[in-house]
């Protein structure tokens, strides 16, 4: 019987090889990867699918991201988004920067985003008079100048300056400062469990001595209650920020800040509480639109003027309320009917 089947197999693709040969090649062609991405409007994602608060209270409505849905271009996607308004053709150059690969923005995206995770928790937990302390910082490298050689990479955990442990995020500038420019420095950094030294000059970029690193300190935080974060491998970036601290805030507090609305919303937050702008927030406001959110929070200045006009041009009737402060978003909240 298997004998049959194998024969008739063989006699298709004979007879019809040429036609599966150019299935093949379309498939490749259409596929073909091409150095742009594609934004488009997401949907929403509850923070509380992301954040769990020890004993923390429940609310009737709930706090959400919106994401941008970023789309790998190839030759198929391309030609979609020359017909759809709502896809935006977008070069790689412009999500990195020219002396980096792709692999390094998303590390950094994935930097952020913990930094954010930080952020929020710190500023709710401050606002909330709860306990928080920062200890055991890790300072992870998140950008490198151009004119850096060395085989330092992005996501590396800076844990030593000329064999000298790292505990403050100042003594990095004290320590370049005190060292003559041109100098090599020999920092031991940690790279996917592994240390390793790397020597590196003290260079002089916009007037300053400097080793052309970015650094970013992720601390380890204990918390009262406890909190854990949940997010995906594949989800990065800072601009849930403040959602996540009004998510956290939310937990901890008795009353219910939420008050049965879905609530939407975008922006960086620092260790003060001050929201920073973002980008893609056309598409994080269609998102909202679609997904019948209430009220939609967004950075003021830029990103709210952006906002305004595009809800202005498509009808939408969603409140939009720009925010400088976490400060300014729980007062809204709390004053809302």
């Amino acid at each position: 019987m298997s004998n049959k089947r194998y024969a008739k197999i063989k006699s298709f693709i004979r007879e019809n090889y040429k036609f599966l040969l150019f299935i093949v090649a379309c498939q490749i062609f259409f596929l073909f990867p091409l150095p742009f991405v594609i934004d488009a409007p997401g949907g929403l994602l509850p923070v509380s699918d992301r954040v769990q608060v020890e004993d923390g209270t429940s609310s009737q409505g709930s706090f959400n991201l919106a994401y941008v849905k970023e789309i790998q271009a190839n030759i198929s996607t391309y030609l979609v988004s020359l017909i759809n308004k709502d896809w935006d053709l977008i070069e790689q150059e412009e999500v990195k920067y020219d002396h980096e690969t792709m692999k390094d923005a998303e590390t950094r995206s994935k930097l952020l985003l913990k930094q954010g995770q930080q952020n929020a928790t710190i500023v709710a937990y401050t606002y909330a008079k709860k306990q928080v302390d920062l200890q055991d910082p890790h300072f992870y490298v998140a950008y490198l100048d151009e004119s850096v050689n060395s085989d330092i990479q992005i996501g590396d955990e800076l844990l030593e300056f000329n064999h000298q442990k790292i505990t403050e995020y100042e003594e990095i500038a004290q320590k370049v400062e005190q060292t003559k420019l041109g100098e090599e420095v020999t920092l031991t950094i940690q790279r996917e469990q592994e240390e390793k030294e790397i020597t590196i000059p003290i260079q002089k970029i916009d007037g300053e001595k400097r080793l052309g690193l970015l650094l970013i300190p992720i601390y380890d935080l204990k918390t009262d209650p406890t909190i854990k974060f949940t997010f995906h491998d594949s989800e990065s970036g800072s601009s849930g920020g403040l959602m996540t601290a009004l998510e956290i805030y939310d937990r901890l507090m008795e009353e219910d800040l939420t008050k049965g609305k879905t609530i939407v919303g975008t922006g960086t937050i620092d260790a003060e509480g001050n929201v920073g702008e973002i980008s893609g927030v056309k598409y994080k406001l269609k998102g909202a639109v679609k997904e019948k959110a209430d009220l939609f929070f967004v950075p003021e200045g830029e990103n709210y003027e952006e906002a305004k006009k595009v809800a202005k041009e498509k009808g939408y009737e969603i409140e939009l309320v720009p925010v400088k402060t976490f400060d300014e978003a729980v007062e809204y909240l709390k004053n809302m009917e």
